[in-house]
C-alpha cells in the first residue's frame, strides 16, 4: 500500500472525486460532502457527510461513489499509527465512525491546520502536527458513533440501485431490500439523503446516460434503453428539463469542450 506519509509522519489530502469506483490508500478517509457505499468483509457501509473510515494496513475496502464526493484523507507513518493505538486502544478496533456536523467542521479545521503547519515548517511544527492529529483521533473516539443497522441496510439499497439502474426497479423492490414499510423507507431515505428514493434513482440513470452520451456513439434510443428509460421520448424530455437542451445537443456541446 502506497502512503502519502513516507517522507513525513502525517499528511492530509483533500480530494474531489467523481461518481464511480474510488481507490483508497489512506488510513482515515473522512467524507466531507457527497454520498457513496463502501463494501468490505463486514458488509456495506453508507458514506455520508461525517463518515470516517478507519482503514488498517491489511484492508482494501471497495468504494462506489454515487455522487461527486469530497474526502479529507489522513495518512500516517507506522510509528504514528502505533502511537494512536497505544493512546486509544479502541482506535485500532474501529472501522466506521460517524460524527455530527459540528465535529465534522472541527475535523476539517484540524486537517487544514495540519496542512498549513507542514507547508510553513515553523519551529516546533512536528509537535503541532502530532498534537492536532491526536485531537482528531479524540474527536472520532468521543464524538463519533458506530454505523447503525439502518444505515447498513440503506447502503445495501443504494448499492443495489447502482448495480441495477438499467432494470425496472420499483419502490416495493427497494423497501423489500431495506426490510421496512414504504412510508418508513421513504421518510428515512429523505432524512439521510435529502431526496426521495425514486428521484435518487432517476439521478443515477441520468448520470449514466451522460457518460454514454459522452463516451460512446450509441443512439439516443439505445442509451435510454440501457439506462432504465423504457421510452426514448420520456428520456429526452427529462434530460432536457434537467440540462436545458436535448440529449443530442448536449452530446455535441460536451464533446467540443
Amino acid at each position: 500500500m502506497r502512503t502519502e506519509a513516507e517522507n513525513y509522519p502525517v499528511s492530509v489530502v483533500r480530494r474531489v472525486l467523481p461518481t464511480g469506483s474510488a481507490e483508497t490508500d489512506c488510513q482515515i478517509r473522512l467524507t466531507v460532502s457527497g454520498y457513496g457505499v463502501m463494501s468490505d468483509r463486514s458488509g456495506f457501509s453508507l458514506l455520508q457527510p461525517g463518515t470516517a473510515v478507519i482503514i488498517r494496513g491489511d484492508e482494501n475496502p471497495q468504494i462506489n461513489l454515487l455522487t461527486e464526493t469530497v474526502f479529507l484523507d489522513f495518512y500516517f507513518a507506522r510509528d504514528i499509527q502505533s502511537l494512536m493505538q497505544t493512546v486509544e486502544p479502541r482506535f485500532g478496533e474501529q472501522n466506521i465512525r460517524v460524527i455530527p456536523p459540528s465535529a465534522l467542521e472541527e475535523m476539517i479545521r484540524l486537517g487544514e491546520e495540519i496542512r498549513s503547519e507542514r507547508q510553513q515548517c515553523k519551529p516546533g511544527y512536528q509537535l503541532a502536527v502530532l498534537e492536532k492529529i491526536l485531537a482528531a483521533e479524540r474527536l472520532l473516539c468521543r464524538n463519533g458513533r458506530p454505523r447503525t443497522a439502518q444505515e447498513m441496510r440503506l447502503a445495501a439499497v443504494l448499492q443495489f440501485m447502482s448495480e441495477n439502474y438499467s432494470r425496472d426497479i420499483t419502490l416495493a423492490d427497494l423497501t423489500d431490500l431495506a426490510g421496512a414499510s414504504i412510508s418508513h423507507f421513504r421518510r428515512n431515505f429523505r432524512r439521510i439523503l435529502g431526496i426521495a428514493p425514486i428521484e435518487f434513482l432517476l439521478n443515477l440513470r441520468l448520470l449514466q446516460a451522460e457518460k454514454r452520451l459522452l463516451e460512446t456513439d450509441l443512439t439516443i434510443a439505445e442509451i435510454a434503453a440501457g439506462t432504465g428509460f423504457n421510452d426514448a421520448n420520456y428520456f429526452s424530455r427529462i434530460f432536457t428539463r434537467r440540462k436545458g437542451c436535448p440529449p443530442h445537443k448536449w452530446r455535441q456541446t460536451a464533446r467540443k469542450s
